[in-house]
Order: structure tokens, then C-alpha cells, then sequence
């Protein structure tokens, strides 16, 4: 026998995640819960649609235990959406039967969340324990919710969970997380009543008490999950140490299991992007867990099954809650018990297809997965005529279109003129924590490998060799060329490309002015500030001997090169998702950066930039200036191909510069268009 290396490498099981849990009636077949997401997939008035089965359908069969959908709307103050999954009334009952069958049929179990949104409702009036003025959404003021108001919300409650009961429902949960209404009655920041459901802590737990009473009294033995956050995140909230000690109220209530995820929305601590740290919250869900004595979910930033299993194993967590981990890949409990761990395509956090669709009422996708949501529509058929298809361009549309194409049978090369893969991705996931852009790269490398497709780097495909070649078809990806505006000075000698920087090509001094503010400006920015600061972990190094006080360890880790920002634009990251853009302006700040807008540029002096901001001109001195002016589509060969070749297709930024959510999916539609 011959031995291997290979052989000494530590082979993951994943007991703890797949092995079975039993909650009352309910029978989770593993520790893998799909956490509920608003997804924009049902109707206008809330029903079902084949587009919302079939992507739910598609996760119980990927392995999946629990599915949860929702929030659901059941309640006529509640605030919600009116497409958001409707329980409003035993009409119902019948079309999400159909639904929860198909999940069973593909070996899952299904529960749906009841929300009612409270202070942040966004549709008609909105009610609370408090008139206190949302901090989200309309920011509008909430009419204070009355005794008989609040038992007869009770009371929607417990006839929604009835409803839910009889729809095939293996499960029902409360959404008393991120600030909707149960939190909204536990916080003292938003329940300031002096009745019965307002007081101290122990009093502010009534409205969930009495709920919980009606819920089981209305189900019977029938599982019960209570939602709630680690802690609210918020100043003048509930804390961790609060949460500890309600917990057991709540489980002596009636609540059979707990999912912690994500304090009060309006909290201004980032809780779900790719710079939050993986497993952030697990220690606060132990806390739970020990005082509560009953099973806990924990979601968000979990997106690891390693990181999952650990968690397990420490004793903070029974069951992990993803949600945009499995809308980014169905299959990772298939893929898991199969021992293909190193397969599954992991969630970055970037939030471009989920989070930012939802805040613009658009129907949830994926940044890597462009069949979330479409799985009806965009399926990966083997071809009956195998083509020869070139592919030019190694960035993630690129590569997507590569692999897509030879899963489907046909003869594919890719071609890529940099010595790497990955394109601008490769160059997002330089900045220190935004590494997990890379894992997007990773992925798709090793199953291109896997898969046998022939990639040649450091190749300059022409024209003429492609007209040579003879190709079936061709996938144009080659794209985009910096935009270099025309300012007096740009090419002088202490002026970069902020490519350049990314990939460590050229030395930059410790003053630095940045031409442009939009994600690539920011991220440069970031990374040449946080590069030369010491890390958290020497700065905890320091601290624990004493070799720096806790002040100057923050500030050495706060504070490195000195980076200006000019952007004649209104605001800092225009191109930047809504639900990342806050966070990344957050780090700017806390960073040291300074940010200058509305800075028309005219002139770059040796060591020194002169702009003008409404009129008068200014000037900043600096060691290096960083062009960061945005890009421009790589049309080139596409134009001297296209009448040439039977069949070429553009996609990415070679088309328009946009995000590699658009370059990934125009990969794959253009991969599976190709007969």
C-alpha cells in the first residue's frame, strides 16, 4: 500500500450535524434548520406559487431537515408585506397542504415563522407596546396597542399556529428576533407601558408568557420554536445577560426549542456581511442554551459545516440555522452525509442577490448560485451534440460558463491572459476582510479541475488564433480595461492604478489620495489602511503582556496609513449594495479615512492633487495617488469575432460593468443556451 500525505489529512465527519433530534412530534432527520428568509417568491396577496415550492422543494431534497418559510402575515395589525406568506385565514389551508406535502415527498420537514412586524410595519398602521417612533423603513410612530388589541393579536396567533397545524406544518415558530413585536414587549428601549405587559424585565416577558399559553393551549402537543436575539444590539435594550435570564420563562411557557439570530434591525452593529466574523454570536447562544435547557438553533454567520459542528460540540448550539447558506447551495446536507464536504458552494455574505433584492422588493437570487429561485427555468441539461466552446476570460462569468458547459457534455477551453483565476473577484478578496470573496474563486477552481476543463493562463487569445481553431461557439469574457480620466499629471510617478496596489505591484507611502469612491476606491482604501496596522490578534498579543494598554493596542489596530478619499460624486460607494454599503462606510470611519465629496479633480502635481469642491480650489499633499475612476467593458475581440464565429455570446463586464452577480449568472444562461 502506498501512503500519501492525503492519508494524514484530518477527514471531517460531521456526526453531531447529521445526526438526528427529536422536538415533541417532531422528527428532524439531521441538525441542518433553512432559517426563514422573505424571499419575494410568493404572490401578490401572499400565496403559494410553483416558483416558491420548487425552491423549497429543491432544499428538502438537497438534505435539508427543517425547511422554515416565512414570515408569515396573519395578523390585520401586523404590518406586513402583502406578499409575504399568507395565514390569514383557513382559505389557505388547502394550497400550503400542497406545499408542505412536496416537502415531505422530498424528504423533508416543513415549518413557517408567524411575524408580526410591530413598530416596523411598512403597509397601513402600525401598532406596538409603545408609541416610540420606528428606527427603520417609514420611521413612522406606532399607535400603542390596548389590552383587548393585545389579547385579540394573541389570539391571531394561536389560530394562525392552528391553521399552520393543519396545513401540514411539522412546526411553528415565533419571530420575536430583530426587533419585531415580542422583542418590541421584551425591550425596555421600546415597551414603555406601566401596565401589566410593561415593568421590569420579568414583567416586559407577560406578552410572550400569555402567547405562548394561548399557542400550546390552541396546539397541543405540537413543537413550538420561539425566535429570539442573542442580544438586541441596541443601547437601552436587552443585553445577553437579560436574554439568560428570560429564557427559562420562556421554556417553561411552552417553547420547545429557541433559534437565536440578529438583534433589533436598526441596530448600527453589522450582523450579517462578509466583515462580520464567522460565529460572532455562538458564545451568547451557549448562554442561552445552558440557562434555557432546551434545543438551540443559531443563524447567521455560520456559514461553515466545520464551524457548525464545532459549535455542536461545545455544547452553545443543537442545530444550525442557514438561510443563505442554502440559497446559495440546496445540496449540503446531501453533500455532507455523501462525505463531498469540499463540493459545497458557501454563502460569502456579500448579500448582493438576497438582502439587497429584498430591500428593493425584488425577488431573492444569488451571487453564485443563478438557479436560486429560477429552479423551474434554468436547469443544466447534457447536451446530445457535444460543441467545441471556447471560453475567453477567467473571471467568475467566465469560469461559471466553463464549468456549466462541460458539466453539460461539451468540449470547453478557457482562456486567460493573467497568470491567475478569478478576475476583479480575485482582486475584491485582497482587502483584509474581504477574503471570503476568494472562497467564490476557490470553488469554482476545484470543480473546474474536477471536472477536467482545459484552462490555459498567461494566454492572449487573438482573434486569429480563434478563427484558426475553428470553435462551435465562443462565451466573451474578457472584461473590463480601467478607465483613465484625463487629468493634467496622471501619469506621473508617484500615481498608481488601484489594480496595481491590489496586486501588490507597486509600494505605496504612508500618505495617500485615492481618485475615486466607489467600491473599488473604498476597498483600496480600506486595504491600504488596515495593511499597515497591526492586527486584532497582536493587538490582543500586546495586551495580554502588557506590552500595550488597551487604548493604544485600539488605536495602532485603528489607525495606519494616512488615506484620503476624492469623489465627485454626492456620497462615498454609490455602486455598494444597500445593505453592505452602511457597514463599509462604518469601516471608513473607524479607520481613520477621510472621505472628501463632490472633489472635481484638474490637476495631479508631483506631490500633490489640486481639486475643487463648488468653486474653490484646494490642495492635498501625498506620497502616492491611487486611480480608482471606475472601468469600462472590454469589447475588443468580441467585436472582431462576432461576425466570424457561428455562435458568440458576451457576457460579464465585456458587456457592461456591473456586479459578478450579473457576470456569474449571464455565465451560466449563456452555458446552458449553447444546443
Amino acid at each position: 500500500m502506498t501512503v500519501t500525505i492525503q492519508d494524514y489529512k484530518k477527514k471531517p465527519t460531521f456526526r453531531r450535524l447529521l445526526s438526528p433530534l427529536k422536538v415533541r412530534s417532531l422528527e428532524i432527520k439531521n441538525r441542518i434548520i433553512m432559517a426563514p428568509m422573505h424571499m419575494n417568491y410568493c404572490g401578490s396577496q401572499g400565496q403559494n406559487t410553483p416558483k416558491f415550492t420548487a425552491f423549497y422543494a429543491a432544499r428538502a431534497k438537497g438534505g435539508t431537515g427543517l425547511v422554515i418559510i416565512g414570515g408569515a402575515q396573519f395578523s390585520t395589525t401586523g404590518g406586513n408585506a402583502p406578499n409575504m406568506v399568507n395565514l390569514m385565514n383557513d382559505d389557505v389551508i388547502p394550497e400550503w397542504k400542497e406545499f408542505t406535502d412536496t416537502i415531505h415527498k422530498n424528504g423533508g420537514k416543513a415549518g413557517v415563522q408567524l411575524l408580526h412586524c410591530g413598530r416596523y410595519g411598512y403597509f397601513g398602521e402600525t401598532y406596538a407596546p409603545s408609541p416610540v417612533p420606528s428606527g427603520m423603513g417609514m420611521r413612522q410612530t406606532p399607535k400603542e396597542l390596548t389590552i383587548e388589541q393585545i389579547e385579540f393579536v394573541q389570539d391571531e396567533y394561536a389560530s394562525a399556529a392552528v391553521r399552520a397545524k393543519k396545513a401540514g406544518f411539522d412546526t411553528v415558530e415565533i419571530c420575536g428576533n430583530t426587533g419585531y413585536l415580542p422583542s418590541q414587549f421584551v425591550s425596555k428601549f421600546t415597551n414603555r407601558r406601566k401596565d401589566k405587559y410593561g415593568g421590569d424585565l420579568e414583567q416586559r416577558t407577560t406578552f410572550s408568557v400569555e402567547l405562548l399559553h394561548k399557542m400550546r393551549k390552541a396546539v397541543g402537543d405540537y413543537p413550538i420554536i420561539y425566535r429570539l436575539p442573542p442580544d438586541d444590539l441596541i443601547p437601552d435594550s436587552t443585553t445577553n445577560a437579560e436574554m439568560v435570564q428570560i429564557v427559562p420563562i420562556f421554556a417553561k411557557a411552552g417553547a420547545d426549542m429557541l433559534h437565536v439570530a440578529g438583534g433589533f434591525h436598526e441596530a448600527r452593529v453589522p450582523q450579517l456581511t462578509i466583515n462580520v466574523p464567522m460565529g460572532y454570536s455562538a458564545r451568547m447562544a451557549g448562554n442561552i442554551r445552558r440557562a434555557a435547557k432546551i434545543p438551540v438553533i443559531l443563524a447567521h454567520r455560520v456559514h461553515d459545516a466545520i464551524l457548525a459542528e464545532n459549535l455542536i460540540a461545545a455544547g452553545h448550539i443543537d442545530c444550525v440555522g442557514w438561510g443563505r447558506p442554502l440559497i446559495c447551495d440546496p445540496e449540503i446536507g446531501n453533500k455532507l452525509k455523501e462525505g463531498r464536504w469540499e463540493d459545497i458552494r458557501w454563502c460569502i455574505g456579500c448579500n448582493q442577490g438576497c438582502f439587497d433584492a429584498v430591500f428593493l422588493a425584488q425577488p431573492v437570487t444569488c451571487l453564485q448560485n443563478p438557479q436560486a429561485g429560477k429552479e423551474e427555468k434554468l436547469k443544466i441539461i447534457p447536451t446530445d451534440s457535444p460543441k467545441s466552446v471556447i471560453v475567453i476570460g477567467g473571471g467568475p462569468g467566465g469560469m461559471e460558463a466553463a464549468l456549466i458547459l462541460k458539466q453539460r457534455g461539451h468540449n470547453v477551453t478557457l482562456y486567460e491572459k493573467a497568470g491567475f483565476l478569478g478576475g476583479d473577484l480575485y482582486l475584491a478578496s485582497v482587502p483584509i476582510g474581504r477574503e471570503d470573496f476568494g472562497k467564490v474563486i476557490d470553488y469554482l477552481i476545484r470543480q473546474l479541475i474536477k471536472n477536467k476543463v482545459d484552462i490555459k493562463l498567461n494566454t492572449e487569445i487573438t482573434s486569429e488564433m480563434i478563427l484558426k481553431l475553428k470553435p462551435d461557439a465562443v462565451i466573451v469574457a474578457s472584461g473590463n480595461i480601467p478607465i483613465i480620466p484625463q487629468i493634467p499629471g496622471i501619469d506621473g510617478p508617484n500615481v498608481v492604478m488601484a489594480k496595481d496596489v491590489l496586486l501588490d505591484k507597486v509600494d505605496v507611502g504612508d500618505n495617500v489620495v485615492i481618485i475615486g469612491g466607489g467600491a473599488v476606491g473604498s476597498e483600496t482604501a480600506l486595504h491600504v489602511a488596515k495593511s499597515s496596522a497591526i492586527s486584532s490578534e497582536i493587538a490582543m498579543h500586546l495586551i495580554q503582556h502588557k506590552v500595550l494598554d488597551i487604548e493604544e493596542a485600539i488605536r495602532q489596530y485603528r489607525y495606519g496609513k494616512n488615506v484620503t478619499i476624492l469623489e465627485m460624486k454626492k456620497k462615498i460607494g454609490e455602486n455598494i449594495g444597500k445593505t453592505s454599503r452602511w457597514t463599509v462606510i462604518g469601516d471608513l470611519v473607524y479607520h481613520g479615512i477621510k472621505s472628501i465629496t463632490l472633489a472635481e479633480v484638474k490637476e495631479i502635481k508631483e506631490h500633490s492633487v489640486v481639486f475643487n469642491i463648488k468653486g474653490e480650489e484646494k490642495e492635498l499633499d501625498f506620497d502616492t495617488c491611487i486611480i480608482a475612476a471606475g472601468v469600462r467593458s472590454n469589447k475588443k475581440l468580441y467585436e472582431e469575432i462576432k461576425d466570424k464565429v457561428k455562435e458568440v455570446k458576451l457576457i460579464g463586464d465585456a458587456k457592461n460593468p456591473r456586479k459578478a452577480l450579473d457576470a456569474i449568472a449571464e455565465g451560466f444562461k449563456a452555458a446552458i443556451k449553447i444546443k
